[in-house]
């Protein structure tokens, strides 16, 4: 079964589920189509999914430019753009309105933008795969009164008769994603909540994001940037842009956190069933009141990465916090002299290498510690480029393979007018190219240089 919706104009309509739209796929797979020019606005859910709701056998495809699911709400409990009830799914890649992100200004007790919610007939899921590169896909300005304000997970688990518990596992995947400037009390930008069974079994949400053919060249590819912790009366909590719960996941590259606000970018709450990943990171001038990432007991690799500008983290604080087996690599600390990373865990293995810091002391067993501060093009801007002759540049080995940077550009770039330490590899999340234009050195600038 199939259902195509064009110039279509779901408004003002109220029901229990799905204020906007209530799609099933009860007798066989069935898909809902929003074509272009196509706007599911200003509904009401009394109970969940303000917008639209999916559930069972069916798919939501929402990749068509001038598509918008805004100011919708869910007073109940999940969803206030879009519920994803499994074994649904949806696929969402469009552009948005002129006006605003294709899930923009709706609001939820949880995930008051999308709510993905695994049930006992299967996992839900949802991809926001940019259809066109160089117009991302954007969840902005929706909130949450309680978590999740971009996006909210909750996976699913039940014990059989045999005594497995078989898993139904809440997915998000992101390429050429942004979830920017939502709110929420706890997981303004992302919350990935778990489930336990009756036997304290823990059934955790998964967050993938990518760097790949759907990142547009010369711009950052996902984004998690300017999500605030604040509860309904705005007031700040102590809440995190991204918080993945007891058996979850996060495994990130290519991302860009900007500007959030809240006691930590990203918290693991404990343990991970999957390695934390960020690679290819930037993590900039968000204001916190406490760690700007701590990993829990989780397993972490974080490689690839700036980490610049971050404001208030406050005494006694180190910028990440790693309690458990730690690889931190090819990355730059440009955060003065507050204390780099903290481990409680004297056990734990540590892999610290082709580092560039201003603070030291806490990396004390790095190989290749470069101290120092790195320049950038314009920081000032938010601009965290490495600026020409910069400590940085042309520092690691190179990496066999199309490894890209955050713009998507490649890396390894020899510069001939630096020298190499170990390799051409740059360090930190942007990869300095061959005859390149930036703000600070614009004589040579001619239009050509890069694509």
């Amino acid at each position: 079964y199939t259902l195509s919706l064009h110039d279509a104009l779901p408004i003002s309509n109220t029901a229990t589920y799905g204020g906007g739209i209530r799609f099933q796929g009860n007798g066989g797979a069935a898909d809902l189509y929003l074509d272009a020019n196509t706007s599911v606005i200003n509904n009401t859910a009394q109970s969940s999914g303000g917008g639209i709701r999916i559930e069972g056998q069916a798919t939501l495809h929402a990749d068509a430019p001038q598509t918008w699911i805004a100011f919708n709400e869910a007073l109940g409990t999940q969803g206030g753009g879009v519920l994803v009830v499994g074994p649904a799914y949806a696929h969402i890649g469009s552009p948005g309105y002129v006006l605003g992100g294709v899930i923009y200004q709706n609001t939820a007790p949880h995930g008051g933008g999308i709510a993905l919610i695994s049930e006992v007939g299967g996992p839900a899921g949802a991809d926001l795969v940019a259809s066109d590169p160089t117009k991302p896909v954007r969840v902005e300005q929706n909130r949450a009164t309680a978590s999740g304000g971009g996006v909210y997970l909750l996976s699913y688990a039940h014990m059989e008769g045999s005594g497995a518990i078989p898993q139904e596992t809440a997915t998000l995947k992101m390429e050429g994603a942004r979830i920017d400037d939502n709110a929420g009390q706890e997981g303004s930008g992302i919350y990935a909540d778990t489930y336990y069974t009756n036997i304290d079994f823990p059934a955790g949400s998964e967050v993938f994001m990518y760097g790949g053919s759907s990142c547009g060249t010369g711009t950052e590819c996902n984004s998690v940037s300017g999500n605030r912790a604040v509860d309904v009366n705005d007031n700040s909590t102590s809440g995190s842009a991204i918080l993945i719960q007891t058996e979850g996941a996060l495994q990130a590259k290519q991302l860009a956190m900007r500007g959030n606000e809240g006691a930590h970018v990203v918290r693991v709450a404990d343990s991970l069933h999957l390695a934390l990943l960020l690679d290819s990171c930037l993590l900039a001038d968000n204001t916190l009141s406490a760690e700007l990432l701590t990993l829990g007991i989780a397993g972490a690799t974080i490689n690839q990465c700036t980490i610049a500008g971050n404001m208030n983290v406050a005494d006694g604080y180190s910028i990440v916090r790693a309690d458990a087996d730690l690889t931190l690599t090819n990355s730059i600390f440009a955060q003065g002299s507050q204390q780099t990373l903290l481990n409680s865990d004297a056990g734990a293995d540590m892999t610290l290498d082709y580092l560039l810091s201003e603070e030291s002391g806490s990396l004390g067993a790095a190989t290749h510690l470069r101290q120092g501060a790195a320049s950038f093009v314009d920081a000032a801007h938010g601009d965290y480029h490495l600026a020409a002759q910069s400590l940085g540049l042309d520092v690691a080995p190179p990496v066999v393979g199309d490894d890209r940077d955050l713009d998507n550009r490649p890396r390894d770039q020899d510069l001939s007018d630096v020298s190499n330490g170990d390799g051409p590899r740059d360090l930190g999340a942007y990869e300095r190219q061959l005859n390149a234009c930036y703000k600070s050195d614009t004589i040579f600038c001619n239009g050509f240089e890069l694509p």
